[in-house]
């Protein structure tokens, strides 16, 4: 084909935000849930990781009086 050419070329294009939004939604809706279930569980390990000073009694571990 020639530079100088001058016949126009077809050119095919695409709205790329047509199909996407789409994922957006369902990933935004994949993130809710599981976000929204690891709350309602409690946060399992939020709890039992924390530290304390050496020598000192957790609230959790105190004995009953």
């Amino acid at each position: 084909m020639s530079d100088l050419d001058r016949r126009p070329l077809p050119v095919v294009s695409r709205n790329p935000t047509a199909g996407s939004s789409l994922y957006v939604m369902v990933g935004a809706l994949v993130v809710v849930v599981l976000v929204g279930g690891y709350v309602i569980l409690g946060m399992p390990g939020l709890h039992t990781q924390v530290a304390h000073m050496p020598g000192q009694q957790s609230v959790a571990s105190a004995p009953d009086k």
